[in-house]
């Protein structure tokens, strides 16, 4: 990994332990929280084009909005658009 993959990866797990208002909790407690979420059934395998898959995004996006991280994606938010082809030919 790179110097620069690994900062944005200590982003992210530091908005994704240290911004949880709703619950309490070491910044430990609250990314293990997020991380079982991210890996639960609600949200569906988070398989490419899925209700389960936008939710795990919008989650991350939150915590990314919430820890004061500043979105780089499409019309200024944590996302970009690109076509994917799940193996159609």
């Amino acid at each position: 990994a790179t110097a620069v993959q690994e900062h944005q990866a200590a982003q992210l797990v530091a908005a994704l332990s240290g911004s949880d208002t709703n619950k309490t909790g070491s910044p430990a407690a609250k990314l293990k929280r997020g991380v079982e979420f991210l890996a639960s059934d609600a949200l569906e395998g988070r398989l490419t084009g899925t209700e389960g898959a936008r939710k795990a995004a919008d989650f991350i996006a939150n915590h990314l909005k919430q820890a004061g991280i500043q979105p780089l994606g499409d019309n200024g938010t944590f996302f970009q658009e690109y076509e994917f082809n799940a193996g159609v030919k």
